[in-house]
This record gives structure tokens, sequence and C-alpha cells, in this order.
């Protein structure tokens, strides 16, 4: 009676697995293997170019302190109060709030971030399409306003 009670419930447990779907093939053990179906792909993220509009050329405009920072391919000319200095870009990257300079000469560092954010001069009025900061050896920045080298000076609003 025993062994022809568990003859019935094996034959039992085979049907019920035969009524089923087949199981899913094993995951890959291939680290590279990639883990969606083909036909879901991943997105791709855009290239870095495409983050931001702040060109690779443009001038930032300071107030008190007055400075004005022209960045045009692998040199920076800082004017201001001291004089002007030439700096060499070593690097000029963007991301996607706008885009990162960073220049450096016998006197020092500078750091030069432009944002994708409209700007408004707070002594004369004119209207930027850009935001710009400076920043000197590490130091807190001055901010200012940004335009692309091609762009002519703003022009100051009527009082």
């Amino acid at each position: 009676m025993y062994s022809r009670t568990l003859l019935i419930l094996a034959a039992a447990c085979l049907s019920a697995c035969a009524d089923r779907p087949a199981p899913a093939p094993a995951a890959s053990t291939d680290p590279v293997a990639p883990v969606l179906p083909a036909t879901n792909p991943l997105p791709v993220a855009a290239p870095a170019a495409d983050l931001s509009t702040v060109p690779a050329g443009f001038i930032v405009s300071t107030n008190e302190p007055f400075w004005q920072a022209r960045v045009d391919g692998a040199s920076l000319a800082l004017a201001g109060a001291d004089g002007e200095r030439k700096l060499v870009v070593e690097s000029n990257e963007v991301s996607a709030t706008g885009r990162h300079v960073l220049a450096r000469d016998a006197g020092g560092t500078l750091e030069v971030t432009v944002t994708d954010k409209a700007c408004q001069d707070d002594m004369s009025g004119a209207a930027f399409p850009f935001t710009g900061s400076l920043s000197f050896d590490g130091a807190a920045g001055s901010h200012g306003c940004a335009r692309r080298l091609t762009d002519p000076l703003p022009a100051v609003p009527n009082q």
C-alpha cells in the first residue's frame, strides 16, 4: 500500500510539472554578457559635448573686483586692475550645467565656471546669455556674466 501511494504521488507531481512552461535558461556566468534581452537595449548617454550650450570659447566679466577672462583655445587672457596675465588652459570641460576651465601661469591657478543661466550685469543692467565666476587659487569666486567670443558686448538698457 505504501509503495502504491508513493507511486500515485510521483505521477501527480510529474503531471503537474508537464503543464508548466519550460524554465528560463540559467543566467550567464559571463560578467560581460548583457543583462537585458537584445530587444530591450539600454539607453545610450548623450556625448558630453551635447550637454551644454556654453561654447568652448567665451568671455567672463565680473564687477568689484573688475576682471575679464577671455578663454580662446589653449589660452586664457585675464585683464583687471593689476594688469593683464596670459594663462595656459589645462582643462576645458563641459557638464550638464555648463563649462569648467582650469588655467595656470607662474602667478597661480584660475578656475572659470560658466553656466547655462542668463545673467544681468548688476551694475549696468546689460543682459548676457550666461552666468560666470572666477576663482583664484581655490579662493571664493567672483561672480559675473559671460558671453560667447563672437557675441558683441550687450547694450546697456536705457536708464
